[in-house]
């Protein structure tokens, strides 16, 4: 197993263009079956202070990993925002 680990140029607010950004990345240099993909933290908004805009109501980013995690065969880690409540969260998620 390899940790094939994404520094991508986030772009912010834009949660299906960094979705779309990292699946061309693992198209053109496919992992392995079994590697480890590590996405960045705040992966599908970039690092924004807005959060009322920009959480993950709706999974949709555990939904792109598990798509991600069945496609290649691999284990994806990223970090996503969630708002479940006056707060907003930073959390990591596994496929």
């Amino acid at each position: 197993m390899q940790a094939v680990v994404l520094q991508l140029d986030l772009l912010w607010h834009d949660r299906n263009a960094n979705h779309a950004m990292a699946l061309d990345v693992l198209r053109r240099d496919p992992p392995a079956p079994g590697d480890l993909v590590v996405l960045p933290e705040a992966f599908p908004v970039g690092f924004t202070m807005r959060i009322d805009e920009v959480a993950d109501h709706d999974d949709a980013t555990g939904a792109f990993f598990s798509v991600l995690a069945r496609t290649f065969g691999v284990t994806v880690v990223g970090g996503n925002m969630i708002k479940p409540d006056d707060l907003g969260r930073n959390i990591a998620i596994v496929a």
